[in-house]
């Protein structure tokens, strides 16, 4: 990957990145692409970067979500897939957020998936994003 392109890329995982820690929805600005897609780790599903910023900006004003702390810095790889395409996959581990009754949910360990694309101007915005989080039950048993 070259460097401009990780940097592009790193520039918008900052943005994001701030926005959340900030709960700033103003970072977002020009974070998606139009068409982007959305999913978040309880299965919420938003099509195109106004609809993603508008329920972030509810999500980011609601206290039950801001409740939570990040554990740690985030982490992040990024890959360049193709020529001004690229995927970054990033975690994070945050304790306290709570549920809509009140209610704490255990440590969440968040994994991201992320697809981004250059814009014709240069600048990288998301066109696909699948938060997931790790969980601890086993459901596969390797044969002796």
């Amino acid at each position: 990957m070259t460097e401009s392109a990780i940097e592009g890329v790193g520039a918008t995982l900052t943005r994001l990145g701030r926005a959340f820690a900030t709960r700033d929805v103003g970072q977002l600005e020009g974070v998606y692409t139009p068409d982007a897609e959305w999913v978040n780790a309880f299965g919420t599903r938003k099509r195109g970067g106004a609809e993603i910023v508008a329920y972030l900006r509810e999500l980011f004003a609601d206290p039950h979500f801001s409740a939570g702390t990040p554990v740690g810095p985030p982490t992040a790889e990024i890959r360049l897939i193709a020529e001004g395409v690229a995927v970054a996959w990033t975690s994070l581990e945050i304790e306290g957020q709570q549920r809509a009754d009140g209610g704490v949910l255990p440590r969440r360990r968040n994994h991201s998936l992320k697809v981004l694309s250059m814009q014709p101007d240069g600048r990288w915005q998301i066109a696909s994003e699948m938060y997931m989080d790790a969980r601890d039950e086993v459901t596969h048993a390797p044969r002796s």
